[in-house]
């Protein structure tokens, strides 16, 4: 599917160089990308190794409905004992039967090529299912790899904070020794670094948490990752990104699929209660005395045309076909549900998405702000104008606005992934990804 016209092509920001520079590198050049990480989850994913399985029953099961328009071939044997009330033996009989015997359907209606093509569109259900699964495996990938990175970048940012507060708690000393501030502002560095040394405790055990997290997604630990990848591209407006989601949301075509089948099984209840099935048998036996075998065999041969046309049946046909109808109302119904909560959703993701990137530079304009303030408060402490707990209040109020654009980050690229599962396009085939070859395949 050319997706091109839907796209105004590579312009959109990616994941966070700008953490990079705000907050420092965290990674070696040996650093594990989410181009790595989405193939680690994808080859790694027990599901999508499961699905593989339910893909190849769902051929079989065609296979075998498929076997329906073909002829049959059967090799019967069987023996008996017949036994006279005369105490002369040889009234005994002991006898077998070898019968070859075979059935072809002549005319059907057309009933096994519409049960071959519900159970094509069944295939197509569960490819479906396995592209949500593919979707559902990579966006847990991504919003794993996203909540390290943002548990890294919090944890630097409350170590930079200590190393920040332990500084200036050799300048208070040297500044209370020398009688310039009181015990009281001494007593209040000392009692923030308490608090972030709990702080860092804090962001270390979220730091585990994230990465028993991305073990679960992945199949494997993070291993020194990249804040750095490729470049996502989303549809240029949220009507492009409508029309998307209507050609590929598997849920939606999963929907769309539900109303053929139900169509076809309806044609198919409507052909099987009124044009009953004509076939072709045929059978060529042979009977045998097993004491007396110079007796010549008792051999038959037949074939003939059989049909069956039910004259009642308590109401079971007519009901049957007033069950297909309603399944198929009901399948209607499903679809335009199901349409109306993906465009909700998808609409939803957008504006998430919008949201989050105006956060950012709210939060970069806050952070800009903080610093000056902080510069200017530190001159002033200087000055005597301002006190101890000034500086460590504007100190606080940076690493408040750091924290927020982080996490603002984070959330931006955690609703780009987003807005492409809605729209039913996160597929490492979207994102251009090669994958490895699944284990156990």
């Amino acid at each position: 599917m050319q997706l091109s016209r839907f796209f105004p092509g590579k312009t959109h920001i990616s994941i966070s160089i700008m953490l990079l520079f705000l907050f420092g590198p965290l990674q070696t050049a040996h650093s594990e990308s989410l181009e790595d990480v989405l193939i680690a989850a994808y080859s790694n994913s027990s599901l999508l190794q499961g699905n593989e399985y339910l893909v190849a029953i769902q051929e079989e099961q065609i296979t075998q409905i498929g076997a329906g328009s073909k002829p049959t071939v059967a090799l019967n044997l069987s023996s008996n004992y017949q036994a006279n009330n005369s105490s002369d033996d040889r009234d005994n009989s002991l006898g077998g039967t070898v019968e070859l015997s075979s059935q072809y359907p002549l005319v059907d209606f057309g009933v096994n090529k519409l049960a071959v093509d519900i159970e094509e569109i069944n295939k197509q259900v569960v490819l479906l299912n396995r592209a949500q699964i593919e979707q559902t495996v990579l966006l847990n990938a991504v919003n794993a790899y996203l909540d390290v990175l943002k548990a890294y970048n919090l944890l630097e940012l409350e170590k930079n904070n200590l190393n920040s507060l332990e500084s200036q708690l050799v300048a208070a000393k040297n500044r209370f020794e020398l009688g310039n501030i009181s015990r009281t502002e001494l007593s209040l560095v000392e009692s923030r670094i308490t608090s972030a040394m709990g702080n860092i405790k804090t962001r270390d055990g979220q730091v585990e948490i994230a990465r028993e997290i991305f073990n679960l997604a992945v199949g494997k630990y993070p291993d020194n990752l990249s804040a750095t990848y490729f470049d996502v591209e989303i549809p240029i407006d949220i009507a492009s990104a409508m029309e998307l989601a209507n050609q590929n949301n598997p849920a939606l075509l999963n929907a769309k699929l539900e109303v053929t089948i139900a169509q076809q099984q309806r044609e198919l209840v409507s052909i099987q209660t009124s044009r009953p099935p004509i076939n072709l048998s045929g059978s060529a036996s042979s009977n045998l005395n097993f004491k007396e075998f110079n007796e010549t065999p008792k051999n038959n041969l037949s074939i003939g045309i059989r049909t069956s046309i039910p004259l009642y049946s308590g109401g079971r046909l007519s009901s049957a076909l007033r069950q297909s109808e309603q399944r198929l109302q009901k399948a209607r119904i499903d679809l335009r549900h199901e349409a109306k909560l993906q465009e909700n959703e998808v609409v939803n993701a957008w504006h998430m998405l919008n949201i989050a990137e105006s956060m950012i530079d709210v939060n970069l304009q806050q952070k800009e702000y903080s610093e000056l303030v902080l510069q200017g408060t530190r001159v002033e402490e200087s000055l005597g104008t301002k006190s101890t707990l000034d500086v460590l209040e504007a100190e606080q109020d940076l690493l408040s606005d750091e924290t927020r654009l982080v996490e603002a980050i984070i959330e931006r690229d955690s609703a780009e992934f987003n807005l492409l599962a809605k729209i039913g396009i996160l597929t490492l085939d979207y994102l251009g990804l090669t994958p490895e070859v699944v284990s156990g395949q």
